[in-house]
């Protein structure tokens, strides 16, 4: 578990409703964070929960506010197996709400996201590797008018040395 504060003087965020930076004056961020990881039966399991209270200090009319494009909650869970030479995966990703702008005028959705990877060993340096992302095609933006991919596959050959 983390527990923290941080506070900033003089932090830029972009302003989608004058599509430009503004400087906040004063902000506050606290977070609690809980990471938890285990393996259960060859599977890999780890997860963590982030809550946070991401506020604007500055005096003015934004004070109080969330500070723009931050969620306040978020989730992710990793599941991971080994079979010999394949290795397979999945990751959940779970994130409210937020506002795109430093007035909490334009709301952006929460979303949930699930991607899917796996992995073959061809020796200790070369591996052939696969990802599906966002496997439901969740349609979600992080920022006001920029949607996120949809569906995506990916094959990669990886060396390590």
């Amino acid at each position: 578990m983390n527990a923290y504060e941080t506070r900033i003087d003089h932090l830029i965020a972009y302003d989608s409703s004058i599509f430009a930076p503004a400087n906040i004056d004063q902000a506050r961020i606290r977070g609690l964070e809980g990471v938890l990881s285990t393996q259960i039966k060859g599977w890999q399991l780890s997860n963590n929960l982030t809550l946070l209270e991401p506020e604007n200090h500055s005096s003015g009319p934004n004070r109080g506010n969330i500070l723009p494009r931050r969620a306040e909650q978020s989730f992710r869970l990793d599941v991971d197996r080994q079979f010999g030479k394949y290795r397979l995966g999945a990751m959940l990703l779970a994130e409210g709400e937020r506002y795109d702008d430093l007035a909490n005028t334009r709301k952006l959705d929460s979303y949930v996201k699930f991607d899917l990877r796996s992995e073959y060993i061809l020796n200790k340096q070369w591996r052939l590797q696969g990802r599906i992302e966002n496997l439901f095609n969740e349609h979600y933006e992080t920022a006001a008018f920029y949607n996120q991919p949809g569906r995506n596959f990916m094959a990669m050959v990886r060396y390590q040395p």
